[in-house]
């Protein structure tokens, strides 16, 4: 008998040890509320196609003969006249002038950081953000970046060194760059020449053949069949250089007739270049030439920039309406008495919000932020997304 009842106890001690284990898991892993959190976002009416840039494009000619070494980088500023590169006899002396320049760049800011100290100096976490800066620049850019962005990057680090004062003398790092600048002299020959700029603006190192296609003077008559050739063309690379004008230049693109209509000329919209800049770009519609159902859009920008100058075809959002408001997915809008609305947790309770929505997408909505509005969804409020049996005041496990 006292066998069997201790059999009997050990049983349903682990009959017990199991369920409560169990129990625990259920509380642990099983959520019979859901929520997500009410932020901030930012959507657009959007049109997206792609686009071919209009530029005044002045190709380089007279282009003397022999090794370039570059003064202006791919992308860079020149003003009428300004010296974009000079010729040598060879490929060592032009490498040998540009490594010359650089140093001789080095040995100057050196100088200038051993005179003044730390005072006038960046914080160091401004240090910081200009390494970063010029890190990324390298990671997104291609060889001839990297080699562009190297000035920047040491004098970054000698100034982030003088500031932790790791380092409060420059006199053997000067005399080490006035060596090796010295032993370039060999093989730094006469120039043979230089090609400057005949008008101002940005300089890029190739022509792609393309810079005719559509010339800019006729620009806003462009049709459907010529927007569509243009972007079909391949471009044909060559070697020779050429002068983006810094002012105004046009994209050209197709569009659906009737999202045209949304687009009256004169008026501005942002648009975005996904592979280009993560920053859209105003621009102001300057005609729209219909074909049909299909209509050539004209959109013309005052803004430039080394990206901007070397891009020809390329993916384009035009952003026709921004919408900001509270985000949350459609599975938390319930109707309730004919009102939209929905749960939020409360000090442990269902609490019934009522919405406005501003902008709908497959997966989530918007909605007014009225800060100052009684009984609306508010920022940051913990939004039921999935339950059973909600009700305004229900208490929730």
């Amino acid at each position: 008998m006292h066998r069997w009842l201790s059999r009997l106890l050990v049983t349903l001690f682990a009959l017990f040890l199991v369920s409560y284990t169990l129990y625990q898991g259920i509380r642990l892993f099983y959520k019979p509320v859901e929520t997500e959190t009410a932020t901030l976002y930012t959507a657009f009416d959007a049109v997206d196609t792609t686009a071919f840039a209009v530029r005044s494009e002045t190709p380089l000619t007279d282009i003397p003969a022999g090794a370039l070494a570059y003064q202006i980088g791919d992308g860079g500023k020149v003003a009428k006249g300004g010296v974009i590169a000079t010729a040598y006899a060879t490929d060592a002396a032009a490498a040998a002038w540009q490594q010359s320049a650089r140093l001789d760049s080095e040995i100057a800011e050196l100088q200038t950081l051993q005179l003044q100290g730390t005072a006038g100096l960046s914080s160091l976490d401004a240090v910081q953000q200009q390494l970063e800066a010029a890190l990324r620049a390298v990671a997104a850019g291609d060889p001839a970046d990297a080699l562009a962005q190297q000035d920047t990057w040491l004098l970054q680090m000698d100034k982030r060194q003088l500031i932790m004062g790791k380092v409060t003398d420059f006199t053997a790092r000067i005399h080490d760059l006035t060596a090796q600048k010295n032993a370039l002299a060999p093989q730094m020959t006469r120039a043979t020449g230089q090609l400057t700029a005949p008008v101002s603006g940005y300089f890029i190192q190739h022509c792609d053949g393309l810079e005719n296609t559509i010339p800019v003077g006729s620009v806003t008559s462009v049709t459907v069949d010529q927007v569509n050739a243009a972007l079909a063309a391949t471009p044909q690379l060559s070697a020779t250089g050429k002068i983006v004008d810094a002012y105004d230049w046009y994209i050209v693109c197709v569009l659906p007739s009737d999202k045209a209509l949304a687009m009256p000329l004169g008026k501005s919209f942002n648009v975005l270049f996904p592979f280009v800049s993560a920053t859209p770009v105003p621009m102001t519609v300057a005609a729209m030439n219909q074909q049909g159902a299909e209509t050539a859009a004209v959109l013309r920008c005052t803004n430039m920039s080394q990206d901007l100058a070397n891009m020809r075809s390329e993916p384009v959002q035009i952003q026709l309406k921004q919408y900001t408001g509270l985000r949350i997915p459609t599975t938390a809008l319930q109707t309730v008495n004919g009102q939209q609305g929905v749960y939020v947790v409360y000090a442990g309770m269902a609490v019934w919000r009522q919405v406005d929505i501003l902008y709908s997408a497959p997966g989530y909505i918007l909605c007014t932020n009225d800060p100052t509005a009684s009984g609306a969804l508010q920022l940051f409020d913990s939004v039921v997304i999935k339950a059973k049996g909600l009700y305004d005041g229900k208490i929730l496990s």
